[in-house]
């Protein structure tokens, strides 16, 4: 309520990132449907202040949909954010290993299946997560964390 009411006095590049920290907690909480209205809300924003916040919303939305078992929608989303990042920066080893693990889900939808790729990525988290190139990644989205409450 109160962003609503004081958003606008308060700087685009704070708000911005307010909204990515909302979005962020709410997916921690497991309240997927909240944080995906707050990554919506971003992905509309013109990207002309704190681009990697715009960025690390782009992988936080492919996470809440993941949750959300929106699987075609997924699809769609993976492709579209992998073209995103192509035309704007290299990409993180940590990304490229999510991006993998999402599509085999994709591609593997029961429960079980998926539930044995995430352990499978899970460990290759965890040795990622130990790489000082890869540290920025782990600033915005605590892969191992997320992973250690659903497998």
């Amino acid at each position: 309520k109160g962003l609503a009411q004081h958003g606008k006095k308060i700087l685009k590049p704070h708000r911005i990132t307010l909204q990515y920290l909302l979005a962020y907690l709410l997916f921690l909480d497991g309240q997927y449907v909240h944080a995906q209205e707050w990554t919506t809300n971003l992905l509309q924003e013109k990207e002309d202040a704190v681009q990697e916040i715009f960025q690390f919303n782009r992988i936080l939305n492919l996470l809440v949909h993941f949750e959300l078992g929106n699987w075609e929608h997924l699809s769609y989303l993976l492709l579209s954010t992998r073209r995103y990042f192509k035309q704007r920066r290299a990409l993180y080893r940590t990304e490229s290993a999510l991006f993998r693990f999402l599509q085999k889900a994709i591609n593997s939808s029961a429960p079980s299946a998926v539930k044995l790729l995430k352990k499978q990525f899970r460990e290759e988290i965890e040795a990622l997560s130990q790489n000082k190139e890869e540290a920025r990644f782990f600033n915005y989205i605590n892969l191992p964390l997320w992973l250690e409450r659903g497998v």
